[in-house]
């Protein structure tokens, strides 16, 4: 479908239909679930005492960056997607390419604004987030580097947390080595339910280099390799094991029901709650790293 012959189609749409289209670029269960809700989470735990309103502020700050990344994303895949995910809003025709590229604006603007209402330490990494979202929206998502924004996206969500919070520590930079391995079995989960089709369309990140069972034993693997990382790491950070250890153990169960799904169920399906369960897995062992953490 060309764009012409999409807009036309877009004209006959209701209002209800464009606003769901615009509700489903923003991707909002990954935005919200895995973006938003630990960024906030992090933020409470760097000050229990913060009022409801702060809280909410970087709640909407994160979900309009990350909304305008998603919008961006379905803009840059659409090729793709016409053959591979005939329900993503662009393919159905519910808003125009124009729609997407003003909503990726407008949300990263906002989200911006919203950040810089908080402090300018928030905007800087919200600054931060929406470069690296772009970056692999256009180029990076279809190359050896896709694991990237993930190794720097994923650890920067609690200094995100406590940036908001205006109580960033340097102890919080540990993140970014120690969450590499979790960043980039992320990554690679994230990819897996769409490995055939990406293959096919001629894609080569690091998933598509690998036959999928690979691909999949290795995300496993990095899962598994970084709650050992976390918990090896501890006595040099100085985690309180009270805390971390029920995370780590929690995040180990979570592991062992994503291989026991796919095990069982071996489908797209399982593959998909592998992605979202991976990002549940993430948000257990990051807040238990984060609340177990020696303050000053």
């Amino acid at each position: 479908m060309t764009h012409l012959a999409q807009s036309s189609v877009l004209a006959s749409r209701s209002l209800s239909q464009q606003a769901l289209g615009a509700f489903l670029l923003a991707q909002p269960a990954a935005t919200v679930f895995m973006q938003a809700l630990p960024a906030t989470l992090f933020m409470y735990v760097a000050s229990p005492s913060i009022g409801v309103g702060r809280l909410s502020l970087l709640f909407l700050a994160v979900t309009a960056i990350y909304g305008s990344i998603g919008a961006l994303n379905d803009y840059c895949d659409y090729p793709l997607d016409k053959t591979a995910k005939p329900g993503k809003p662009l393919v159905r025709g519910l808003v125009s390419f124009r729609f997407a590229l003003a909503q990726t604006a407008i949300l990263g603007v906002i989200g911006m604004a919203l950040s810089f209402a908080l402090n300018w330490q928030t905007a800087c990494f919200s600054a931060l987030i929406l470069a690296l979202g772009i970056w692999y929206d256009i180029r990076a998502k279809r190359s050896l580097l896709s694991w990237v924004p993930y190794a720097v996206g994923v650890p920067t969500l609690p200094v995100w947390g406590f940036a908001a919070a205006g109580r960033f520590e340097r102890v919080l930079l540990m993140a970014y080595p120690l969450g590499a391995l979790l960043s980039l079995a992320l990554n690679m989960s994230n990819t897996l339910p769409d490995w055939e089709a990406d293959v096919a369309f001629g894609l080569r990140a690091l998933t598509h280099r690998l036959r999928r069972l690979q691909a999949i034993l290795l995300s496993w693997s990095l899962y598994a390799a970084a709650i050992v990382g976390f918990a090896v790491s501890a006595p040099v950070v100085g985690n309180n094991w009270n805390i971390l250890g029920p995370g780590l153990v929690a995040g180990t169960i979570v592991l062992m029901i994503m291989i026991g799904d796919y095990a069982i169920f071996r489908s797209h399906q399982s593959l998909k709650r592998n992605w979202f369960a991976g990002g549940f897995l993430a948000g257990v062992v990051g807040l238990a790293w984060v609340a177990s953490l020696p303050r000053r």
